[in-house]
This record gives structure tokens, sequence and C-alpha cells, in this order.
């Protein structure tokens, strides 16, 4: 077994994607959930608040989601991503209409 091939199998497991979702995906859906509202403007204190509502469902299916990769458990971890998403999605058109007050 050469070096080269003992990285990859390191880099391709279940502890990296278990961080790819549960760790980047946070962030970068955490940044989607503040740019969108910032960038469809005012007004912003009700924008913003569509995505801070009931924080511990994205968080609860996210590190699940993770745990579930981690353990093996790939069905698990699919439902619960997909949880994630689909809420993250209902937040998002649930933004009121430009020019809305």
């Amino acid at each position: 077994m050469s070096i080269a091939s003992t990285k990859i199998d390191a880099v391709s497991g279940a502890p990296t994607s278990a961080a790819v979702v549960a760790g980047i995906g946070q962030v970068l859906l955490g940044s989607v959930a503040y740019l969108v509202p910032v960038l469809l403007g005012p007004p912003l204190t009700e924008r913003m608040s569509l995505f801070s509502r009931h924080p511990l469902i994205p968080l609860i299916a996210a590190n699940l989601g993770g745990i579930a990769l981690l353990a093996g458990l790939p069905v698990l971890a699919t439902l619960a991503v997909s949880l994630w998403l689909v809420d993250f999605a209902w937040r998002l058109v649930r933004q009121p209409a430009l020019g809305a007050r």
C-alpha cells in the first residue's frame, strides 16, 4: 500500500463526509440565510426573523446527518440532511415580497 492511497482513503472517509455535512454545510447555509434577507432589503427585521425562528430544527437535523454518516447509517443521514434542506427552502420561500412592508 502506498502513502498516496492511504491519504486518499483518509480524506474520503466518513469523518470527512460528516465534517462537510455537519460543519461546512451549516456555515454555508448560515451565510446564505444572512445574505438573502440583506440582498432583498427592508424590512430586514422581519426577513431575518424567518431564519432565526426555531433554530433547533436545522441544528439538530444537520448534526444528526453528520453523526449518522459517522455511524455508517446513510439512510438516516439522507433523511436528516433532507429535512434540513427542506426547512431551509421553506424559510427561503417564505421571505416577504420585495417592497412589502
